[in-house]
């Protein structure tokens, strides 16, 4: 996690130079990602204070997630490598009105 939000270089990530007119939300629509991504990644607090020539990481690989009941835990995968895991709670179903 620590590689991921930091500035070095790692192969799902390139630089964005920022352009006149740009905004997060068509920075993440053109390259796939969410504008919440875009923020925490960049430790953007302000999206309105991105300025032309700011240089913004925009992670490239594709999530995959897997939810193993039996082991309760939800797998994270980036570009189909392990990326993280959490331990979950599987609750007891809710019942039905129809009882």
């Amino acid at each position: 996690m620590a590689l991921f939000f930091s500035a070095a270089p790692a192969e799902e990530k390139t630089n964005h130079v920022i352009r006149a007119g740009d905004s997060l939300e068509a920075i993440a629509k053109r390259h796939g990602t969410t504008v919440e991504l875009l923020k925490k990644s960049n430790g953007i607090a302000v999206p309105s204070r991105i300025r032309q020539g700011d240089i913004v990481r925009v992670l490239t690989g594709r999530f995959r997630i897997e939810v193993r009941r039996s082991r309760m835990e939800l797998v994270v995968y980036l570009n189909d490598r392990f990326f993280k895991r959490y331990t979950v709670g599987i609750g007891r179903g809710r019942p039905n009105a129809a009882g």
